[in-house]
């Protein structure tokens, strides 16, 4: 049986201008973590002792900018259905496994927060009355001076820092949905995937 196939109404209804949003994505995956995708989000189910997470798995442009009114933009949509403890969601670092340069959300084992770092100096805002468990749009904004860095959720600003000993430099990779060394399941809406705007 053959199935007849309009083209166009196939892009238009897959939406090809969020899929143009969205980052090259690099999986980091070991043992025996998977990552499947379900038509609406990449899902990765990870084993216990592995830090394996999604990521664009390179310093982001901002690396070329000059004014120190620059800043880097990054957002997803992500959700840990069955249990939100011990994952970083959404955060920024050097390379992967650069924790003394971190900045982003994650849920330290008893608190949602951000955490702010530059060489292990550290400033951690908790954000009360969270359920990452739904769906939410992290964004985090970091001005290449280290002058400010912010978190919001859902478009609320939820965690800032403005002290430039606990913001590290640019450039980041950004990277999503990474389990504490837990079991855990965390879903990545693509598209978007992680999109990132860089201002002037």
């Amino acid at each position: 049986m053959s199935i007849n196939i309009d083209k166009k109404k196939l892009r238009k209804e897959l939406d090809f201008r969020e899929l143009c949003k969205a980052y090259p994505l690099r999986f980091h995956i070991t043992g025996a973590t998977t990552v499947t995708y379900d038509g609406e989000y990449l899902i990765i189910t990870s084993a216990s002792a592995t830090y394996d997470c999604i990521g664009t798995g390179f310093g982001s442009p901002s690396y070329e900018a000059t004014r120190s009114t620059y800043y880097l933009s990054v957002m997803a949509r992500i959700k840990a259905p069955g249990n939100d403890t011990s994952i970083y969601f959404f955060f920024l670092e050097p390379r992967k496994g650069v924790y003394a340069d971190f900045q982003g959300f994650r849920h330290d084992g008893t608190y949602h927060c951000f955490e702010f770092r530059n060489g292990d100096a550290e400033e951690q805002d908790n954000i009360a009355d969270q359920d990452w468990t739904t769906e939410h749009i992290f964004r985090i904004v970091h001005y290449k001076d280290q002058s400010l860095c912010q978190g919001y959720i859902d478009g609320a600003l939820v965690a800032e820092c403005t002290d430039n000993t606990k913001i590290s430099a640019q450039p980041f990779s950004v990277y999503t949905i990474e389990p504490n060394g837990v079991a855990r399941t965390v879903y990545l809406k693509y598209p978007p995937g992680i999109h990132e705007y860089s201002y002037s």
